[in-house]
């Protein structure tokens, strides 16, 4: 019987410390500590994640970051730099101060092919082959929220590369990286999806004629290819997008680092 005692306490032990023992995801991105973060740095620090990207996602050692000047980079600090052109703009919705040295966007209702996404931020697209990037601080949690980088032709024609939530249903993943093509104001289907719950990411696209490729790294050092994809779209502009906040609840804040657009050779 003492023995039998012994053996049902070892089994009590290890199942509470299994279930006291901490989970393994990245912890949520909460808004609400946007001014602890503001306080700790004036810059988003993009290495700190601590999961690894998914072995689908394969390195590449094409267009590293740092090769050139780029022929246009705004850092967000304390204004933005002329040539930027904001599509239904909500003033209380976006903002430079919350976290100096980084623009920040509340994620709102609106989809780019309704003509209602609020805060589009676009300026014009280099006439020869380009790559634009940013980092991204952002924990999307409800369904089609979205944030990230645009290429815009217009309304009904138009990519967007970044980190969304979709309900895991019909094809999608849930947090991911997605690289959404609309063509005549429809999305191509199937989606491009790789499933990533990191929260903080650089993102980079790149328009070589009519072939578009989405790369992502975890530091801004390592990239890795996540789709290449042909698309007969002119990209007349480009940006930074966050919204499809359909739910309606407690928009979350999109961060961005920077934003940059370098020439392809």
């Amino acid at each position: 019987m003492k023995r039998l005692l012994a053996m049902m306490m070892m089994i009590c032990v290890t199942l509470s410390a299994c279930l006291m023992a901490p989970p393994t995801r990245t912890p949520a991105f909460d808004a609400g500590e946007l001014d602890q973060i503001a306080a700790q740095a004036t810059q988003i620090l993009i290495n700190q994640a601590t999961q690894t990207l998914t072995p689908t996602i394969t390195p590449t050692a094409s267009i590293q970051a740092g090769e050139s000047d780029p022929t246009f980079r705004d850092d967000f600090n304390s204004t933005l730099r002329a040539g930027w052109t904001w599509k239904n703009e909500n003033s209380k919705n976006w903002s430079l101060q919350t976290v100096p040295g980084s623009l920040q966007i509340k994620v709102d209702g609106g989809y780019v092919n309704l003509g209602n996404m609020p805060n589009l931020l676009l300026r014009p697209a280099p006439d020869e082959d380009f790559m634009i990037e940013t980092s991204l601080l952002f924990d999307p949690k409800d369904n089609n929220q979205f944030a990230g980088l645009i290429l815009y032709e217009s309304n009904e024609n138009f990519i967007q590369a970044g980190n969304s939530y979709c309900d895991p249903v019909n094809g999608c993943e849930g947090q991911g990286l997605y690289f959404d093509i609309y063509l005549d104001g429809n999305l191509t289907l199937p989606r491009v999806i790789n499933k990533v719950e990191l929260v903080s990411l650089s993102l980079r696209v790149t328009r070589q004629g009519n072939l578009f490729s989405f790369f992502t790294s975890p530091d801004g050092k390592v990239w890795y290819l996540v789709t290449r994809q042909e698309v007969a779209m002119k990209a007349l502009q480009v940006g930074l997008v966050a919204g499809q906040n359909v739910e309606g609840n407690t928009p979350p804040a999109a961060l961005f680092d920077y934003f940059e657009i370098n020439k392809v050779e």
